[in-house]
């Protein structure tokens, strides 16, 4: 399976003006579970540049690319927000992964 993570950064001073957003981009973008299972549905830290948020999911078997879409979307909806910012990494399961060196992973 593929994981996707998305993770935000929020400069201070735009905590809540981001929470308000967060809750616009939600009803807009209610969790689709055709798409995706969330894995961590959000983690927060404060940190000396300001607060960082990420998000862990699971995409469902071809439904990568539509996944990767709605992301876009959702974050994209936090960009006039001043100093925001976001990446979105695509990583592969040790379950995927451990394949392609002639390796098994061990069951958890």
């Amino acid at each position: 399976m593929v994981l996707i993570m998305t993770t935000s950064w929020i400069p201070y001073g735009k905590e809540k003006e981001v929470g308000q957003k967060y809750l616009e981009v939600s009803k807009k973008y209610p969790m689709d579970r055709s798409l995706e299972k969330s894995l961590v549905p959000m983690g927060v830290k404060a940190t000396k540049k300001g607060i960082k948020v990420f998000s862990v999911a699971e995409v469902k078997q071809g439904k990568y690319e539509e996944m990767l879409k709605r992301i876009t979307e959702m974050q994209l909806a936090y960009s006039e927000i001043e100093g925001f910012k976001y990446k979105v990494e695509t990583y592969l399961t040790g379950v995927d992964a451990m394949p392609m060196v002639g390796l098994r992973m061990p069951d958890l």
